[in-house]
């Protein structure tokens, strides 16, 4: 996840250093990556996050709102990097996240991440499609040329770039900046591999693609029920693993069929946010919700992977099948046999030609071996 950056680049007006990205995670954030995190993983849209308010029981003007945005504004920081980046950084962030305010807020200071994404993130605030696409070229050593070549030689770049944009929708032409550079990224970063962050002030366009939504808004949940801290940090753990596995499994097989299910938006990365942010006090509301939501999101990929996993299993025996009834058809009429190669041929051409149609194959196999039935009965 390391990038590295000349100092001088680092502090230019692009804003790029973490002072600039802290301004971003207190606004309105999509991440695309290209695995989510990173399989290469894809936008995640994280509206603003939102001032803290007192709790219930804290004295009037006892509770310091600044000081509690600015523990959710390092909280968020460092859970991002722990989830995104490298053995080194998810040290630093580890020890933060589990010290003091004063620790947590130093481990997410400048000083810890002098050349990474995060401190060279690039605010778009006022800036024009060129002017990104000209940073673009200088941070990445494109050769450049108009905004459309630039994004095609960032999708071809190897290794593939990650790369933190805020502001997007206060650039000097938003809907351009989307339409030519930063929405046709988004569309194609999972599959190229590129990691994108986008920070809007607003509410991110319709339409723009995404793997994780990191919604900083709380959510409501029973205040009756009571869940803990740390029946939630399990419940997430075990998400985790399920979208790593499902994200895994829709590597494998689900571009090769047509009409799969499709792969639900991974939630474990939004729901470790909102774990994060939680009230500390227990019990609270939000603990209930989160753990909910990680349970339909779990039930999601369950689905998910019985429907793409009933479609394998069709696979397997339409070819096991077609391979069986070959076999026996070729021990008595022989392999060159004309009228049964030109069934057996586009059957089984139905079966590896992606994206394989099961319907199509099922029915190409079901003539082919009725006709090998038919031979036989001839005989």
């Amino acid at each position: 996840m390391r990038i590295d950056a000349s100092g001088t680049a680092r502090r230019s007006a692009a804003g790029r250093r973490f002072g600039g990205w802290s301004r971003f995670l207190a606004t309105t954030t999509l991440a695309t990556s290209v695995t989510v995190a990173v399989a290469g993983s894809g936008v995640q849209p994280l509206p603003r996050v939102a001032t803290a308010a007192a709790s219930a029981d804290a004295p009037a003007g006892a509770y310091d709102l600044e000081a509690a945005a600015q523990v959710r504004a390092d909280q968020c920081r460092l859970d991002f990097v722990l989830r995104k980046g490298g053995a080194q950084m998810k040290a630093v962030a580890r020890a933060g996240l589990h010290g003091t305010d004063a620790e947590l807020h130093t481990a997410a200071g400048d000083d810890y991440w002098t050349a990474t994404p995060l401190s060279d993130a690039y605010d778009a605030r006022g800036r024009s499609v060129g002017d990104f696409a000209g940073y673009l070229t200088r941070r990445f050593g494109l050769p450049g040329g108009d905004p459309d070549e630039v994004r095609r030689q960032l999708l071809r770049r190897r290794p593939p770039a990650c790369l933190v944009v805020g502001g997007v929708d206060r650039a000097q032409d938003p809907e351009a900046l989307m339409d030519q550079l930063l929405g046709r990224l988004a569309a194609r970063a999972r599959p190229r591999g590129l990691r994108l962050v986008l920070g809007f002030e607003g509410t991110p366009p319709p339409g723009l693609a995404y793997d994780v939504s990191l919604d900083p808004e709380p959510l409501r949940g029973d205040p009756a029920r009571s869940v803990s801290a740390a029946e939630v940090q399990a419940a997430l753990g075990r998400l985790a693993v399920q979208e790593e596995a499902a994200s895994a499994l829709q590597l494998d097989w689900g571009v090769k069929f047509f009409a799969a299910p499709r792969l639900p938006p991974l939630a474990a990365p939004r729901l470790r946010v909102r774990l994060a942010v939680a009230r500390a006090t227990e019990p609270d509301p939000e603990l209930g919700a989160i753990h909910d939501q990680a349970a339909d999101a779990r039930a999601a990929l369950t689905r998910f992977e019985h429907g793409l996993g009933r479609m394998i299993t069709a696979h397997e025996d339409l070819t096991t099948s077609l391979e069986l009834h070959r076999v026996r058809a070729a021990r008595y009429f022989g392999d060159e046999d004309r009228r049964l190669a030109e069934r057996h041929a586009p059957a089984a051409r139905a079966l590896q030609t992606e994206p394989i149609d099961l319907g199509a194959a099922r029915e190409l196999v079901r003539r082919y071996i009725d006709e090998v039935n038919r031979r036989f009965e001839e005989r």
